[in-house]
């Protein structure tokens, strides 16, 4: 098993952040490791590139979560529902995904809603201002407008992270109303924030994306860890 995966106190969550088209992920390349669910719902995807990477997202999560109970991979129970968080059956682990193009999120943790967000860097985003004016508070869109043009689309993104790894935590996503959140310290500068019983920070990951956490509660942190390891 690998050493970085160590016994730990509830007030420590598990990060994994990956490349989906990297060569070392070829190991998640195992239709054992995934349920027929995912199976069927990998097959609805346009083009192999889309297929594989939700294969290997989805497959990383199930060799996390069976280190994380003790479990094969394949007898992890996830429980899906349609407009809810998956989640574990009978036990205390939550956890949550997230993938952007080709990288890869996950985050986990024992007795309290964890939820993660990444988004990469560098894509072409049409007016941000015009954008955030719909989706974010109305704090947020002020102080996006207020930064000088160059650099908007990276403010944008690292907020929209912030924004959605707080929200996927709560477990409402994008159905929560613009104005329920308000992170615009985040396009200041701040690293983490602080709302209602709930702590958000970003995860200091590749120049390639931006990717933040969220959680119940304070005092928490987190180990980066790998879902690669010897079966």
């Amino acid at each position: 098993m690998s050493s970085d995966w160590q016994p730990r106190t509830p007030a420590e969550l598990r990060i994994a952040l990956f490349d989906l088209d990297g060569a070392e992920c070829e190991a998640l390349d195992d239709a054992s490791l995934l349920s027929p669910e995912e199976l069927s719902r990998a097959r609805r995807f346009r083009g192999e590139e889309l297929s594989r990477r939700f294969r290997r997202a989805h497959a990383a999560l199930r060799l996390l979560l069976a280190r994380e109970t003790g479990c094969a991979p394949g007898a992890v129970a996830i429980l899906s529902a349609a407009g809810r968080k998956p989640r574990l059956r009978d036990s205390g682990v939550c956890f949550n995904l997230s993938h952007s193009q080709n990288l890869a999120a996950i985050a986990i943790a024992r007795g309290r809603e964890v939820g993660i967000d990444v988004e990469v860097r560098g894509r072409a985003l049409d007016d941000v201002c015009a954008l955030a004016a719909r989706a974010c508070h109305p704090h947020e869109a002020e102080a996006l407008e207020s930064l000088p043009e160059r650099g908007r689309e990276e403010a944008f993104l690292r907020l929209w992270t912030v924004r959605e790894a707080l929200l996927k935590a709560i477990g409402t996503g994008l159905a929560a109303p613009p104005e329920m959140i308000d992170a615009s310290p985040v396009l200041a500068g701040v690293q983490s924030l602080a709302w209602k019983g709930w702590s958000v920070m970003m995860v200091p990951s590749p120049a390639a994306c931006f990717a933040a956490v969220a959680a119940e509660g304070t005092g928490w942190g987190y180990r980066l860890v790998s879902p690669l390891f010897e079966r």
